[in-house]
């Protein structure tokens, strides 16, 4: 579903930012992009000029490079971006940023003042890590000294994070979970206020896990990706809700949900990184009207990235989110919040049909594991729906889809960011 029209304002600032990208004198990526494309449209004077603009990808930025894809002299670039994502892991997207920390990181969207926070840990790879300090200058001009773990000695870090006594965590998720049994054992979890996390989906279940550990800590989650800087915030009012759940920032971007509920964003700031027109950011969300008590008005529902959190088969979806909620009366079971959903296609009575297979980690002491595995299978074939009125059971049953399997296995692997759908498909 995508947005029909453009308020006369950011219509303005739409066609402001067109100029600048297109008549650019430091980059001609835009210009060569959309004279390629066959775009011949001097200015952005309505909606459905805008729609002619042909989308901006990942790839294309990947292709450009860092100094084709910034478009100032390169004399006012402040520090390099290099991301740690999931997609295109080989080939790290590395962009030169212009904003200082100060307008990256705005005192008044944060909770380290309000909550005193004197000492944190940044652990992250040691890519994205100059960008992540960056950010952090300004708290550091404030007294917050901020501390660099090392997620490949997860055990040196926690003692690290003892004896420097820290009382804030900025992290991703899935490093956290690993992080967590080392920071138990040097350090009392108790003493950690703040916990900053972002980079991938989480889902309610290990959000509650967080919560009962962290018995002290506010958890802010963050929606942001190198290209764009962040794209949602949480106010304290959305704290309370599941982490999927963001006010998209409508003063910094104009938004489209097209197909595949993709999002789509464009800057509408000229002269000022991000410099995106029109970018699928590959994340499947869901923006809605919502009276919040903050002020705000919308409300954002951040599903995941496609691909990895949300795939399409058949003309419907399944959703990482959905397989947690029917995984959840099996977590006394299991070893691990986190699951892979490995994703094939067979040919079966001359027909092409989607093929799901279920890893988990169970825990060590299991009496029957065929029996659970049974189990497992039968209720989320029963309770996971594929489309809005059909259960995956059903869709087997007219053989749309092939029967779930569940495979037990060790271990997942260590990664700063979980993929939990891996396609399969060709």
């Amino acid at each position: 579903m995508e947005n029909k029209k453009i308020t006369s304002q950011n219509l303005k600032k739409i066609n402001n930012f067109y100029l600048f990208l297109t008549k650019n004198r430091y980059s001609s990526f835009y210009k060569e992009k959309y004279q390629k494309a066959g775009v011949s449209i001097n200015n952005i004077n309505s909606f459905e000029d805008f729609q002619k603009i042909p989308f901006l990808t990942k790839n294309e930025i990947l292709k450009a490079g860092p100094d084709k894809f910034f478009f100032l002299p390169l004399n006012k670039a402040k520090y390099v971006g290099i991301s740690s994502g999931t997609t295109n892991s080989k080939d790290p997207l590395i962009l030169l940023h212009t904003r200082n920390s100060k307008s990256i990181f705005k005192l008044r969207d944060n909770k380290h003042l309000e909550l005193k926070i004197k000492r944190i840990m940044l652990l992250y790879s040691m890519l994205p890590m100059q960008n992540r300090i960056n950010q952090q200058l300004n708290l550091t001009e404030k007294g917050i000294l901020n501390i660099v773990g090392d997620i490949n000695n997860l055990q040196v870090s926690a003692k690290l994070a003892s004896k420097l006594k820290i009382d804030a965590l900025q992290v991703t998720p899935s490093i956290l979970y690993f992080f967590i049994p080392y920071l138990k054992k040097e350090y009392d979890l108790n003493n950690i206020k703040l916990l900053v996390m972002g980079g991938e989906y989480t889902s309610v279940q290990k959000h509650k896990y967080f919560k009962k550990l962290f018995k002290n800590a506010y958890i802010k989650y963050t929606f942001a990706s190198i290209e764009t800087s962040r794209l949602g915030d949480r106010c304290d009012y959305l704290s309370e809700l599941a982490p999927r759940f963001f006010h998209p920032l409508t003063q910094n971007f104009y938004y489209e949900v097209i197909d595949e509920n993709e999002l789509v964003v464009t800057s509408l700031r000229a002269f000022e990184y991000p410099f995106v027109f029109r970018y699928k950011t590959g994340n499947n969300v869901k923006i809605t009207d919502y009276k919040c008590k903050c002020g705000n008005n919308k409300l954002m529902e951040v599903f995941g990235k496609l691909e990895t959190d949300v795939i399409r088969l058949q003309g419907a979806f399944v959703y990482a989110s959905e397989i947690h909620n029917a995984l959840s009366p099996y977590s006394k079971h299991l070893l691990s919040f986190d699951f892979r959903l490995h994703v094939y296609e067979v040919i079966k009575k001359d027909k092409i049909m989607p093929k799901l297979v279920l890893q988990l980690v169970p825990k060590r002491r299991i009496k029957d594991p065929k029996k659970l595995k049974d189990e497992i299978e039968k209720d989320i074939s029963e309770n996971l729906f594929v489309t809005s009125n059909a259960t995956l059971s059903k869709l087997v049953e007219r053989e749309i889809f092939m029967p779930l399997e569940v495979e037990f296995i060790e271990m997942f692997p260590f990664s700063q960011k979980q993929k939990l759908i891996i396609s399969h498909l060709v």
